[in-house]
């Protein structure tokens, strides 16, 4: 049961690393939409 959690967090930072990797570009799109979104509700 532990092996397969632990894979999972790696999978998972190993997608946030390589979401940053692409470019600061597309994460400033997507918070800035967050914010709109925020600012909406």
């Amino acid at each position: 049961m532990q092996l397969p959690s632990r894979h999972l967090v790696i999978s998972t930072a190993q997608y946030m690393f390589r979401s940053l990797r692409r470019g600061s570009i597309h994460s400033k799109s997507t918070s800035a939409r967050a914010m709109n979104s925020e600012r909406i509700l």
